[in-house]
């Protein structure tokens, strides 16, 4: 199988000078306001999700072959620098069987990113074929928040799981909001952090089997919003997966370790049936860790001009899983921080016309971000 080193290793543009994070990363907070769950709830059952197998290196080596001789992919490149940065796939739940397609993911130049879905032939990955391509503005990184020598600029507004249940999957639902404006620069979703990870680590892909973090939510900006993951393991480098959702539509987002012990980004539309994955192997620890703002749902700003009157509220309800996936109940206990881009936390209760988040995801709650609120009191410096 690919390892994340050699899904790593192909990366040679330098990504560390760039100067938009896409990461949440927070220190852990002492004194924060918990609200414990009171509710005895019977725990949900779910299919689990299991990914395919991973790509050897001879089925990627084989696949990013096909890609880069695609004529449109070609002249998209032009002669100029790029890295295959990664792969997942993407299938849909109502096909009978699901059929999981690969898709790779090119950053051309630090300014394009390239999704190319691919009819896979399995056993001839050779002589498969490029379906569609997609493109999207890369979106680099930057440093986060207890990064040494760094700096975030980032605002925050976190929901954060405190309870003490050993974990190992967390669960977003929600409707998806509504647009009607644009340059937004809002991302909303989930993100997960393993249990012993320092987290100044965590976007550093030379520790992805000590500090792995990863993230799986909606990202609106220009136009429009898109569903991006991230990981440890492409330096938090945001990654598109050929996805769509409708407003309105129901989007469930997961990180969680599988049946097989892999760490697992998950997002589905349960309207349309489309669905992506990406699954790691080599991560050394198969729990979350608890009371951390990295193990959370989240909106980040992530510019200083947000125009949150151009999304509707999102609100969201969220799970837990401590059977890898199988059975999902409710949060346990969660506590609520925003956060500005100069680093100034503010514990809930603290100002009840600034706050963002209204509700808590504890005890199966709801909650839900005013974007009107994140642009004014936390957009990025």
């Amino acid at each position: 199988m690919v390892t994340h080193s050699q899904e790593t290793s192909r990366i040679g543009i330098v990504l560390a000078a760039a100067v938009v994070s896409f990461a949440l990363f927070f220190p852990s907070i002492g004194a924060v306001q918990n609200y414990a769950s009171g509710i005895s709830e019977p725990e949900i059952s779910q299919p689990a999700v299991v990914g395919p197998a991973e790509l050897s290196s001879a089925e990627f080596d084989a696949l990013q072959g096909v890609v880069l001789e695609d004529i449109k992919v070609k002249e998209i490149i032009a002669g100029q620098p790029y890295d295959v940065m990664s792969y997942d796939f993407i299938s849909n739940i109502n096909d009978k069987p699901v059929v999981w397609q690969p898709e790779i993911h090119i950053n051309v130049a630090n300014k394009t990113q390239i999704t190319a879905v691919i009819s896979w032939v399995e056993n001839r990955a050779a002589s498969s074929t490029v379906t569609k391509i997609e493109t999207h503005p890369m979106m680099p990184i930057i440093a986060p928040i207890q990064a040494v020598g760094a700096d975030a600029n980032h605002g925050y507004a976190t929901n954060y799981y405190t309870g003490t249940n050993t974990i190992n999957g967390l669960m977003l639902s929600h409707s998806v909001p509504t647009v009607s404006g644009s340059n937004i620069n809002l991302y909303w979703g989930v993100n997960a952090i393993e249990s012993s990870a320092v987290d100044a680590n965590a976007c550093s892909a030379a520790h992805f089997a000590d500090a792995y973090f990863a993230q799986s939510g909606a990202l609106w900006t220009g136009a429009g919003g898109a569903v991006v993951w991230a990981d440890t393991a492409v330096s938090c480098v945001s990654q598109f997966p050929s996805f769509s959702a409708s407003a309105g539509d129901t989007v469930q987002f997961k990180i969680y370790v599988d049946t097989s012990n892999r760490w697992t980004v998950y997002g589905v539309d349960l309207n349309n049936g489309q669905q992506f994955i990406k699954t790691r192997t080599g991560v050394n620890f198969l729990a979350m860790k608890t009371n951390d703002l990295n193990t959370s749902v989240f909106m980040e700003s992530v510019s200083s001009s947000v125009n949150g009157a151009g999304l509707s509220n999102p609100t969201g309800t969220a799970k837990q899983s401590g059977d890898k996936g199988v059975t999902w109940s409710n949060w346990q206990a969660a506590a609520r921080n925003d956060e500005t881009c100069t680093n100034v936390d503010h514990t809930y209760p603290y100002s009840s016309t600034q706050e963002v988040i209204s509700g808590n995801l504890a005890s199966g709650g709801s909650a839900t971000w005013n974007t009107v609120r994140m642009g004014t009191y936390y957009p990025a410096c």
